[in-house]
């Protein structure tokens, strides 16, 4: 009898893992996980602007790496640092759902607690932030089980277009390795904190 109710309750686990969407299942991985990958964008406003980089995100923590600039967060300091001008900006975090926009980086890992799914079809989904965040409308859109796109349209009507590839999922890593610097003597520093 013991064993008929484990297989049935792992059976059941099974069914209900398996009707996840490919949203849930990558909040699920994004909670337990530092995921790394690379983008290219465009931002549609009064003119288009592309760029491209590299990102790994932690939960709050994340380091974006591309067009010319470096990006680094531990969950509370904020460093944007010029390495060619060797210049560096140290700066507090803001609340991270008002900051989405501005570091996109940071909704990968708040997308089941900032985000309510409001429709899908076709492996693309439609989210709507919680609470403020200075996003009217996130689409993500998925090849199977893997996050391929996303478009984010912003309150004014811009709207910015990723296209994520190379993702992978590794072990958590530690906020501390986030950091960025130390930087010597001949780097500009301004500390806004």
């Amino acid at each position: 009898m013991r064993r008929l109710l484990l297989i049935s309750i792992l059976h059941l686990v099974s069914i209900i893992a398996w009707s996840q969407s490919p949203v849930e299942s990558l909040a699920a991985k994004l909670s337990s996980s530092t995921v790394s990958f690379s983008y290219s964008y465009v931002i549609k406003m009064q003119f288009n602007l592309k760029g491209s980089g590299k990102v790994s995100v932690c939960g709050s923590a994340f380091r974006m790496e591309g067009d010319g600039l470096v990006i680094c967060c531990d969950g509370t300091t904020r460093w944007t640092a010029d390495e060619e001008a060797k210049e560096l900006i140290i700066e507090s975090v803001e609340d991270s759902q008002s900051a989405f926009a501005v570091n996109p980086a940071l909704m990968i890992g708040a997308l089941d607690s900032a985000f309510t799914l409001t429709s899908q079809g076709g492996g693309s989904y439609t989210l709507v932030p919680k609470t403020k965040s200075g996003i009217k409308l996130l689409k993500l859109n998925f090849k199977g089980d893997r996050l391929s796109s996303a478009s984010m349209t912003l309150p004014d009507g811009s709207s910015a277009d990723f296209t994520l590839s190379d993702m992978t999922f590794s072990a958590p890593s530690s906020p501390s390795s986030f950091q960025y610097g130390p930087v010597d003597s001949s780097w500009v520093v301004t500390d806004l904190r």
